[in-house]
Order: C-alpha cells, then sequence, then structure tokens
C-alpha cells in the first residue's frame, strides 16, 4: 500500500507498532510482544485478544476456563486485532522496520540518537495506516490518506539514496504536538482512542497524547479533548527540522484525562446499548422504547462484577443475557404480574 508497485503479500504486519501497542495492553507492563491482554470495544462488538506468552493463571482470572470453547479461542482471543494481512510488500514493511520505527522504539526506550526527520514520518506512518485500514473510529478521507502515502513512499526512496530531505519536510502537511506520562501504562490501565474534527486528528495511545494538522497554512484551532487542551495548547509544534519536543504529564494530570474519557466512553456505550434494545423491543412487536426497569436488570445483569471481564465481552453474551430478560417478562405478564 506505501509503494503501490509490488504485491502485498506479508501477514500479521501491525497497524499501530508493536511497542506502542504493548505499552498499554502487556499484561504484566512488561511491554514485551506477545504478552498482550487486548479489548476492542465499539458501539457494535466487543472482543479480546491474549498473545501467546499470556500465561494460563492470567487467562484463568480472565475466562471461565470451563466455558472457553476452542471455537472463540481461535475466531476471537487468537486474533491480533491491531495486526493485519496483506496490507505490505516485505520491501515496505522493512522500510517501515528499518528506517523508522526500530530507531524510534530505541529513542523512546533508551534516548537512542536519531534524525529529526524520524519522528515525524514515524507519527505519520502511524497516522496513516490508522486511516487506511478503518479500524480506529477516523478516517482522513481519500486526499489526506493519498498525500501522505506520497510522502511517506519519497522520504523511503530519499532515505535509501541519501538525497536530501528539506524540500520534502518543507512542503510536507503533517505538523503534530505530543504529550507523554512516561510509563504511565506500566501500572495503569491504558488505551487507544482517536478523534478526527475541524482537520485536527486527536488520539490518546498508551501513554501518549497526539494531536496532528494536515495544514501548512493555518494554525492549530481550540479543540475540546478530556481536559487536555491546556497542555496541547501550550504544547511544542513538531516540524521535523529540529529535535522532537515531548511535553510531560505528570500521572495525575494523565489520570485526569483518562478518567474523563472513561466516563465519555462509557455514556457512549450505554447510549449505543439502549438504542440496539429499544430497536429489537420494536422489533419484537412493542411500541415505544424497552421500560427502564427491563433496561436496568439488562446492564445489571450484562456487567455483572461476579462475572470474569473475558466473559462479559464474549459475542454470544448480549443475546443470551436479553434473551433470559425477555423470556421472564414474557412470562410474568402471561401470569398477570
Amino acid at each position: 500500500m506505501i509503494c503501490q508497485e509490488n504485491e502485498a503479500t506479508k501477514t500479521n504486519s501491525h497497524v499501530i507498532p508493536s511497542f506502542l501497542v504493548t505499552m498499554f495492553t502487556s499484561y504484566n507492563g512488561s511491554g514485551k510482544r506477545d504478552t498482550e491482554v487486548l479489548f476492542s470495544i465499539s458501539d457494535t462488538k466487543d472482543s479480546v485478544y491474549t498473545g501467546r506468552a499470556v500465561p494460563d493463571t492470567k487467562i484463568e482470572g480472565l475466562f471461565d476456563t470451563e466455558k472457553l470453547t476452542e471455537e472463540r479461542i481461535q475466531e476471537e482471543l487468537s486474533k491480533n486485532t491491531v495486526a493485519k494481512d496483506f496490507i505490505f510488500c516485505p520491501q515496505c514493511e522493512k522500510r517501515l522496520a528499518d528506517l523508522l520505527e526500530s530507531p524510534y522504539a530505541q529513542n523512546q526506550r533508551n534516548g537512542q540518537n536519531i534524525n529529526d526527520d524520524v519522528p515525524l514520518f514515524f507519527w505519520l506512518s502511524v497516522v496513516w495506516r490508522m486511516s487506511v485500514t478503518s479500524d480506529y473510529g477516523f478516517s482522513l478521507g481519500e486526499d489526506i490518506e493519498n498525500n501522505l502515502q506520497f510522502y511517506l513512499k519519497s522520504y523511503f526512496v530519499q532515505r535509501e539514496s541519501h538525497a536530501n530531505l528539506d524540500d520534502t519536510i518543507k512542503y510536507l502537511p503533517f505538523r503534530y504536538k505530543l504529550l507523554r506520562c512516561k510509563d504511565y501504562c506500566k501500572v495503569k490501565s491504558g488505551f487507544c482512542f482517536a478523534k478526527f474534527d475541524n482537520g485536527i486528528l486527536t488520539m490518546i495511545l498508551g501513554d501518549y497524547i497526539l494531536q496532528v494538522i494536515f495544514n501548512l497554512q493555518s494554525d492549530f484551532p481550540e479543540t475540546g479533548f478530556f481536559g487536555a487542551e491546556t497542555f496541547l495548547e501550550e504544547a511544542t509544534i513538531n516540524h521535523g527540522t529540529s529535535k522532537e519536543v515531548v511535553m510531560e504529564l505528570d500521572v495525575d494530570a494523565y489520570k485526569k484525562i483518562v478518567d474523563s474519557f472513561i466516563l465519555y466512553a462509557a455514556h457512549l456505550k450505554r447510549v449505543a446499548i439502549e438504542g440496539k434494545l429499544d430497536f429489537i423491543w420494536q422489533r419484537l412487536g412493542h411500541i415505544g422504547m424497552m421500560p427502564t426497569e427491563l433496561k436496568k436488570e439488562f446492564f445489571e445483569t450484562y456487567y455483572d462484577e461476579k462475572v470474569k471481564i473475558g466473559d462479559r465481552h464474549a459475542k454470544k453474551r448480549f443475546a443470551v443475557v436479553l434473551t433470559r430478560i425477555l423470556a421472564e417478562y414474557d412470562k410474568g405478564k402471561a401470569y398477570g404480574k
């Protein structure tokens, strides 16, 4: 998809680089590959992915293993939701790893010196991949995606030929700000969420908050983002012409942002589920919305903390819980209750 020349034959390619994913999904905070426990939650479905190195003791804490079917293991738990098949050719995947991901990861982990252009094109590559795969709640649109793809391809060619990058960087419509609460996800829960609004992309990705503008002629407009607005306004704009500047946040400040997002996400999820319940209620021949008491019973049962968290997100659980509640409701009506 980058070079648009070779066949995309690579499998299990990370849309988000693995060192970023493991930062906020590693079950033990180690940040090592294959230690991921990743819950993907959307309006329409939930799923869980567990890495190959997650021990049985952790699996037993997440799931009732006696009810964990081989079908669910193969169709859900074994499928890495941040990886895709057949989106890169071997050459493009190697370029991403060697020229961007490996050097940037080493820079973030141990301060290894890197060229000033590497962070710029690293974040560009992450944003572009997330947009074109359409799995992360936003799309930049074809024009921006094609523009980023063109500059990413040009960058790889110029790096490999040791050409001057000044003009490429000068005209690249990609500037960004970066906040970080270093090692937050080693002790706290982390997640990925992105919002594209008014030409600005803002996302939380583990320890980072990234904000991007795709227009060289415009300034970053004010945009709401869970209490991070003041920090984003004061953060330095990175252009790729000097060392990347990251604004460091303390744990308390970052936790407030995270907590604000969690409230927002929980509200969106509840609204989506209530809409689904009302739709089903009406399709069953009832008039109006599902009664409040039935919705309350559904949420209390569906999110029962006595049920292990992995089992709460099972694909068939929604139907099982709702069917039981509606059967009891119909039974009560039959007996005149």
